[in-house]
């Protein structure tokens, strides 16, 4: 069944000077930090091009990431005082409560993502009350949530939080339901993500950033595979 409209995203974003530490061995902090900015602007142009959104929220402390939002109408929340991914779509939860029954919590670092994957997932997810969980790949965690009403559940995004969000739902009354859309699952947090993305190709800011600084020496990775760029 189609999720009613209007399913309104939101889009946490970590400060860029901090971003993707398990990256260190691999990249320099500014190589993190351009890497985090690509990321978004991926995952944005994404949830911009997808009719099924009809307004975005990004949380953020980061100036340069609100820089980042604005051109695809994003509305900037700040990130507030208290630290943490769970505590920004909370944030985010409580911007959107008023706007709408039904939000879609996606993170900035699955560059892979289209808009008919968001697509998708929106026409997959039922009237609610219900939560529908887009599976990671690794870890048993949660790549995207849609949650109807936007607070049916408390959010508990991290590893194993798949099993965490069907729990909570299960115990709210609402329907739940898991599923595999694969351009989603894949985010990019350790080196072996970095290969393994770049043993493909994409049209992405990300694609031809990595291999850019692959190219140039300043992406410490044993001799990766690279396909032509777009």
């Amino acid at each position: 069944m189609m999720t009613p409209s209007p399913l309104w995203a939101v889009v946490p974003v970590k400060g860029f000077v901090e971003a993707k530490t398990r990256l260190a061995d691999i990249l320099s902090g500014e190589g993190r930090s351009a890497l985090a900015r690509a990321m978004l602007r991926d995952v944005l142009a994404a949830v911009a091009d997808c009719p099924a959104i009809a307004g975005i929220v990004v949380v953020t402390g980061d100036n340069m990431a609100a820089a980042i939002a604005a051109p695809f109408g994003a509305i900037v929340v700040e990130d507030g005082s208290e630290p943490g991914y769970n505590q920004a779509v909370r944030t985010g939860i409580s911007c959107v409560r008023q706007r709408t029954a039904n939000v879609l919590v996606l993170p900035a670092d699955i560059p892979l993502v289209r808009a008919e994957d968001i697509a998708r997932l929106a026409s997959l997810h039922p009237a609610g009350p219900a939560v529908t969980v887009a599976r990671a790949a690794a870890d048993g965690g949660t790549n995207a949530l849609v949650m109807s009403p936007p607070d049916v559940i408390a959010v508990q995004f991290g590893k194993n939080s798949e099993a965490r969000h069907a729990e909570a739902a299960h115990k709210a009354g609402a329907a739940v339901q898991s599923l595999v859309i694969p351009r989603m699952a894949y985010d990019i947090d350790r080196p072996e993500d970095v290969a393994r993305f770049l043993d493909g190709t994409s049209e992405t800011h990300t694609y031809r950033l990595l291999r850019r600084m692959a190219l140039a020496g300043t992406l410490s990775l044993a001799a990766p595979h690279l396909q032509p760029v777009f």
